[in-house]
């Protein structure tokens, strides 16, 4: 069988296989995406309650702290005492209203711990980034309490929130400042006086870490603030993390399996891990499944949580795959069975045609014998109506050369015929002697010469290569045979044939040139196809279709090649063929 029906085959079959085996696989990466977004989802959800503990430990951590910041007593020693008998403080301190450190003042005698949170503070002092902070937290509330003015008995109006033009810094915050004593004075909240002012964190960084300050502004104008003891905080808050990461997720509300194998990790800002707990072997370098922020004061920390991608999807497409599996099962055995069907009916055609073209070649070789019988007894008895001086000879010569004839045309039909089903075969070969290609070329325009004569075709020869040189004979009568008769079929009307032989470098040059109609140049392939016939018309002798085909493959095998070329008038064929090396006569 050969190959291009078979990849047809194959093709026509794995095509729907292929498209199948997609789909599968697409369907199973779907469902690898719903379970991984509900794994996602559910862990998220975890993070949240985290980070819902964290910020319960701050508000816890915030009404500690507000009666420890809610004086108006600025006594140095008293303070002292409240920082010393405060676990969670580092350090009190009190700035003025106009933005002064009056505690611990740098200008008094200062402990040790004094002197170090002001080594460690003296940027967020001297920069005022303490008092922007606790500007934009009192603007905030302002805004917040204009917002809920219906609970309010009066509130002062306008309020200097935004910068005026012209106006100094100092004036100002000596604005801002009033406005607050105003509204602590002033403001009644439920029917009850405020008591405290805005309150709220700031965050100060000193030698790579994170620190916590808690403010308060007091309706004296004056800021009382502490610094937490950042190793205590920090500890605090990893006590309430979970201890391990077994408690994350329930993976029985997605499907029954164990619990899934996952890792967490708390970073500070600058992305450094503060805590970490549950596997970390297999989570370096990985990305994180989810990942949140946690509220204030630790807004730009980061909870992540890693989950084993092996196991977070263990099962996941099973039943895609399984469907799959059995489908292509199933495809394949009626592709299977498509393909058997193909092949059996194709061998079947195929050995019909094989034994057809061995029943044209059995029939083709018992042709030869009898034809070859009626051409030697008519070449006789043209011999012997020669001799006879028979009142009818002349006659009777006519009708022998009739039968001479189409004896020659069918010995070239059955020639071809054979040489046809040879080549389909693979069984053509060459037989080179020693021979001139003249000889050979004359030879055969004489046999035909009769025909193309009684069809009114003159005949003409430029014999051009007369050196005797290693040639298979058969195949130049052969080709030469078929060109005359296409000259005979279709171009006869030209009235003339010119035959031009010609040996350069080894290649004989066999140049046939008629009168005829030609060929259109769009059509000058088509014409050595097999079984094409360019004309329709009835009026053309009908021919096997084979002819030209036939010649230019036989052309081929002896090297060279058979073409139609540019004419000015009718056809022009050119057929060329390698030789050996010429000998010269001696």
């Amino acid at each position: 069988m050969k190959l291009r029906p078979l990849l047809l085959i194959a093709t026509i079959c794995l095509l729907p296989l292929g498209a199948l085996a997609w789909t599968t696989l697409h369907e199973a990466q779907g469902e690898q995406l719903v379970v991984r977004q509900q794994f996602q989802e559910l862990f998220e959800t975890r993070l949240q309650d985290i980070k819902a503990d964290v910020a319960n430990y701050f508000d816890s951590l915030e009404r500690q702290l507000d009666p420890v910041v809610a004086l108006d007593d600025f006594d140095t020693e008293a303070l002292r005492r409240i920082s010393r008998n405060s676990p969670q403080i580092l350090q009190l301190f009190v700035v003025s209203p106009q933005g002064e450190l009056i505690y611990p003042n740098p200008a008094g005698p200062l402990n040790a711990t004094e002197q170090t949170f002001l080594i460690k503070g003296a940027q967020m002092f001297t920069g005022k980034d303490l008092q922007s902070a606790v500007l934009r937290a009192e603007q905030e509330t302002m805004q917040n309490m204009a917002g809920n003015a219906g609970s309010l008995e009066r509130f002062p109006s306008p309020i200097p929130f935004a910068p005026r033009k012209n106006v100094s810094a100092t004036q100002q915050r000596e604005r801002v400042d009033e406005t607050v004593r105003n509204v602590y004075q002033t403001t009644k909240v439920d029917g009850l006086a405020q008591a405290e002012g805005p309150s709220g964190w700031f965050i100060w960084y000193w030698d790579r870490g994170v620190n916590l300050i808690y403010w308060q502004r007091r309706p004296s104008g004056h800021i009382v603030g502490c610094a937490l003891d950042r190793a205590r905080w920090i500890s605090e808050v990893i006590a309430i993390l979970p201890t391990t990461a077994d408690g994350m997720a329930s993976p029985s509300k997605l499907r029954d399996q164990p619990l899934i194998a996952n890792h967490l990790r708390l970073l500070n800002a600058s992305a450094e891990v503060v805590y970490q707990w549950g596997q970390t072997d297999e989570f370096t370098d990985v990305k994180p499944l989810c990942e949140i922020t946690l509220a204030e004061p630790l807004a730009p920390w980061r909870l992540q949580c890693f989950v084993s991608t092996t196991q977070l999807l263990q099962g996941t497409g099973a039943a895609a795959r399984r469907g799959a599996i059995l489908g292509l099962l199933g495809l394949a055995a009626i592709m299977g069975s498509i393909l058997w069907f193909f092949f059996r009916e194709y061998a079947r055609d195929m050995r019909e045609a094989a034994q057809q073209v061995r029943f044209v070649n059995q029939v083709s070789h018992e042709l030869r014998t009898p034809l070859t019988n009626i051409s030697m007894y008519a070449e006789l008895l043209e011999r012997d109506i020669a001799s006879e001086t028979h009142p009818q000879a002349a006659a009777l010569q006519q009708r022998l050369n009739i039968i001479l004839s189409e004896s020659q045309r069918l010995g070239r039909l059955i020639a071809n015929v054979l040489t046809f089903a040879r080549s389909k075969s693979k069984a053509l070969t060459l037989q080179p002697r020693l021979v001139a290609a003249d000889e050979v070329v004359q030879a055969v325009v004489e046999r035909a010469r009769p025909t193309l004569e009684q069809c009114g075709v003159h005949v003409q020869t430029y014999c051009g290569a007369s050196l005797p040189m290693q040639l298979d004979s058969d195949v130049l009568a052969q080709i030469l045979e078929n060109l005359l008769s296409n000259v005979e079929k279709y171009a006869s009307q030209g009235g003339y044939v010119c035959i031009t032989t010609a040996l350069t470098d080894e290649v004989l040059t066999i140049d046939v040139e008629d009168r005829g109609p030609g060929v259109e140049p769009e059509q000058r392939e088509a014409v050595f196809r097999p079984f094409v016939r360019i004309s329709s018309d009835i009026s053309h002798s009908a021919g096997t279709g084979i002819g030209l085909t036939i010649a230019r493959e036989l052309a081929r095998l002896h090297g060279g090649d058979l073409q139609l070329i540019d004419s000015a008038v009718g056809c022009h064929f050119r057929a060329t063929l390698e030789t050996g090396s010429a000998v010269e006569h001696p």
